[in-house]
């Protein structure tokens, strides 16, 4: 009894410790070992970034904006308008030149339109002196 039980802890405590590695003894645990490296270095090679093939181009960069144009009339261009703006800021923020509506020598009115859309613009001096939107 005392040789088989020796036999027993001899291939029992290997298997219990280090899996089927531990009877790399008797030619069966070489197959796990060189299996789990296989794994490691697949693992690897997919978490590697692909590299560009000589003869292909470089992927492109992601599209940048393109940059902000006169906004028309929309709320955004109207709220960029403040007091104090002159006719040709405004201008500038709209894209156009406006109508102008009425007014003196000291008050202009312009008006700049599209569809049911409007932006109205009092200049006192010169400058923005009120605003008006219908249809934003």
């Amino acid at each position: 009894m005392g040789l088989v039980a020796a036999l027993l802890v001899l291939i029992a405590v290997p298997i219990v410790c280090c899996g089927l590695g531990g009877l790399g003894f008797l030619g069966l645990g070489s197959y796990s070992v060189y299996n789990d490296a296989a794994k490691e270095v697949e693992k690897a090679e997919k978490q590697k970034p692909a590299e560009a093939k000589p003869n292909e181009p470089a992927p492109l960069p992601p599209p940048v904006d393109p940059p902000l144009k006169a906004g028309g009339i929309t709320l955004g261009s109207y709220d960029a308008i403040r007091n104090g703006m002159t006719y040709d800021q405004v201008k500038d923020i709209i894209g156009r030149d406006g109508k102008q509506q009425g007014g003196g020598a000291l008050i202009q009115v312009f008006e700049w339109s599209e569809g049911f859309k409007l932006i109205t613009v009092t200049f006192e001096g010169g400058k923005v002196s009120s605003k008006a939107q219908i249809g934003l």
